[in-house]
This record gives structure tokens, C-alpha cells and sequence, in this order.
């Protein structure tokens, strides 16, 4: 289990990534001591799954939800306006424990690295809006949907049928019977 803190763009301090969207080739820049423990250790796995034959799958996560703080998401969160940490990646724990399993049943030769992320962000405004408040950090392609995650997670799909089933905008369909609403009387920037 690695962290998505690893790149250096999540969590304080941060460094803009290079470019967005990106997959797991982006450069590991850790900017603090738990992201330099995940860099560590995931140069540990390259090396164990090389010496010795290993099959192993690094998985970089984003910020783990569990039931209730999805549920605080769903309701709260979602609704702010302004930097968005981690670029309101996520993945929920249902998810991500389904991602293992599924490592499990499919191993293959040698190391890789995987991001295992929702398909939307945590938060009802487009990406691209929070991105304003963020310096330096690269546009997204004019094309990327308002919503969608900017960590790829092809790799994981292709290696072993893993996809995200859940979601923060479906929970609130759910949940309200609606479509996610932005706050009365707040303007995207």
C-alpha cells in the first residue's frame, strides 16, 4: 500500500504535478516524511519483486472514505469552493479492498505500480474551477468532464478487470433522489 502523497501533490506542503490528467509514470517527488516512507517502500517491493521473483502490486491511494465519511462528503464537503486537496481524488474502502483481492487472483510477473481512484472528484464543482485556486498547477485538457478523477486508472482496469463502483454523485442520487446541487447563491469563480 502506497499513497498518492507519494507525487508530491497531495497534502502540505505540495508541489504542482507536472501535467493532469497522469498515470503511474509520473515522477515520485514525496514533499514530507510519510509520503518519503511510501517512496521508500515502494523502491523496496521493485526490489524484492526482482531478487526474488515476486509478483507485487503497489497500489497509490488517494484518500481512503469509509462509510461515514463518505456520508459527511456526500452532505458537507462536496459543496466548497477553492483548493481541493489532492484534487479531490478519493477512492472508497469497498473499492479499494476489492482492488487487492482482485490483485490476489491475478498476479503478475514482476512490479507495478497502480492508481486506484473513483471515477469523479469530491466535489459538485468542475475540477477545472477548483484548479484556479491552485498556482502552478496545469491546465486540464479543454476536453477532460467537469467531474472526471485526473488520476488514470487504465492500468489497474487492463492488468486485472478492477474498476470503482462507487461514487460520491451517485451516493447523493441515492441518498436525495437528485442531481448534486451547487450552493445557492455561490458563483464558480
Amino acid at each position: 500500500t502506497s499513497s498518492c502523497q507519494a507525487y508530491g501533490c497531495w497534502d502540505d506542503p505540495n508541489l504542482p504535478p507536472l501535467l493532469i490528467p497522469f498515470d503511474e509514470t509520473h515522477p515520485l517527488r514525496p514533499q514530507n516524511v510519510y509520503a518519503l516512507s511510501k517512496f521508500a517502500n515502494e523502491h523496496y517491493a521493485q526490489f524484492v519483486a526482482r531478487r526474488y521473483g515476486l509478483s507485487v502490486a503497489i497500489f497509490r491511494l488517494p484518500w481512503v472514505l469509509t462509510h461515514d465519511s463518505a456520508d459527511y462528503l456526500v452532505d458537507r464537503r462536496a459543496r466548497d469552493i477553492g483548493p481541493l486537496d489532492g484534487m479531490g481524488t478519493y477512492i472508497h474502502v469497498d473499492d479499494a479492498a476489492r482492488a487487492y483481492a482482485l490483485a490476489i487472483e491475478n498476479p503478475r510477473p514482476g512490479c507495478e505500480a497502480y492508481h486506484l481512484t473513483a471515477d469523479d472528484i469530491s466535489s459538485w464543482w468542475p475540477l477545472r474551477d477548483h484548479l484556479r485556486f491552485m498556482p502552478g498547477y496545469p491546465p486540464l485538457p479543454a476536453d477532460w468532464p467537469d467531474h472526471k478523477s485526473p488520476l488514470i486508472t487504465e492500468k489497474a482496469r487492463q492488468h486485472f478487470k478492477w474498476r470503482p463502483l462507487w461514487n460520491l454523485r451517485e451516493q447523493y442520487r441515492r441518498k436525495y433522489n437528485a442531481e448534486p446541487p451547487l450552493p445557492k447563491g455561490d458563483k464558480a469563480p
